[in-house]
């Protein structure tokens, strides 16, 4: 996995990418514009990514398997 998040004139974009280590190929990526990620982590065990959302503080889940990939758990909001 590799992540980055730039901010400039036009607002903070962020990207996170997934890569098949032996191969070298993409197998996934997520652009985010609207609520970029400040920190992200990924659980083997729940096969999930988790991240705080920069603008909002909301700890969201990604899940690959879903049509709307994100679900925000407002509960733990920062």
């Amino acid at each position: 996995m590799a992540s980055g998040s730039h901010g400039g004139p036009s607002g903070v974009s962020g990207n996170i990418k997934f890569w098949v280590i032996r191969s070298g190929n993409l197998v996934s990526e997520i652009k985010e514009k609207v609520d970029c990620f400040s920190d992200i982590t990924v659980s083997d065990t729940l096969s999930a990514v988790f991240k705080i959302g920069v603008n909002s503080g909301e700890v969201s889940y990604i899940n690959k398997l879903v049509p709307n990939p994100y679900v925000a758990n407002s509960k733990n909001s920062i």
